[in-house]
């Protein structure tokens, strides 16, 4: 969910009647609350949950960011790879993780997702999209799924695209650049539908 920016797009659009929103660090869902609170016509179609999805229910201590970080993770080797763990104060944070599988689980039921329901999703989670994607691949949820939006990261594309391809949709790559045009090489956009 981060600052709760897409959430509030999403909220915005007629056509969606309710929007899950995740965000596994604090100080950021406090964030995101102030700009629902600005929104209120917008924000009573969203929930909130302060955690992570992953692929598995957990809890983990993580580096702690700062409010609203781009960066904040719970995933491991993404902290690893970028050295968030030797962060100069080392303070850390306690974060609760959910299995994507159970959040599916828990929406479909509450908002009786059917054939004329489309469930979308937005996974941009600092390197947890690989497990996230690999625990759909595993459990065959693809099909309760018609959109993805994710924002790959440090692994690359690619096993993402091979997975998503094998479950017959289509995919649109794109980079994400900087504000005077250089592309970002560690990542991007993946849109997938069927």
């Amino acid at each position: 969910m981060n600052s709760g920016l897409a959430s509030l797009f999403f909220a915005s659009k007629n056509y969606v009647e309710k929007v899950y929103a995740f965000e596994p660090f604090i100080s950021t869902v406090e964030i995101a609350k102030g700009n629902f609170e600005l929104n209120p016509h917008l924000s009573k179609k969203i929930s909130i949950s302060n955690s992570g999805i992953s692929n598995r229910n957990a809890i983990i201590t993580v580096p702690l960011f700062q409010e609203g970080s781009l960066e904040a993770s719970v995933n491991e080797d993404f902290i690893k790879h970028h050295n968030f763990s030797s962060i100069e104060n080392k303070a850390t944070i306690i974060i609760q993780l959910k299995d994507i599988i159970t959040i599916i689980d828990e929406i479909t039921e509450i908002e009786k997702i059917c054939d004329n329901k489309k469930l979308i999703l937005k996974i941009d989670c600092e390197g947890e999209e690989y497990n996230i994607i690999e625990r759909l691949s595993e459990s065959n949820y693809f099909n309760k799924i018609s959109v993805f939006l994710i924002e790959w990261h440090h692994k690359g594309p690619d096993s993402i695209v091979r997975t998503l391809k094998e479950n017959d949709f289509k995919i649109l790559l794109c980079p994400i650049t900087t504000l005077d045009g250089n592309i970002i090489e560690e990542a991007g956009m993946i849109y997938a539908f069927k």
